[in-house]
């Protein structure tokens, strides 16, 4: 999933195990976190 994320450009990889994703170049995220930051995203503009 990791090589995908770099192949296409992803901003991040939302995952329920992050621990899995420590070493990709693509910084992983759980859920809740991403909920977070959209909700950040739209509070700012």
């Amino acid at each position: 999933m990791a090589e995908t994320a770099i192949r296409t450009g992803m901003d991040a990889i939302v995952t329920r195990n992050v621990r899995d994703y420590a070493k990709s170049t693509v910084p992983a995220c759980t859920p809740a976190e991403l909920l977070t930051m959209l909700e950040s995203n739209e509070e700012k503009g």
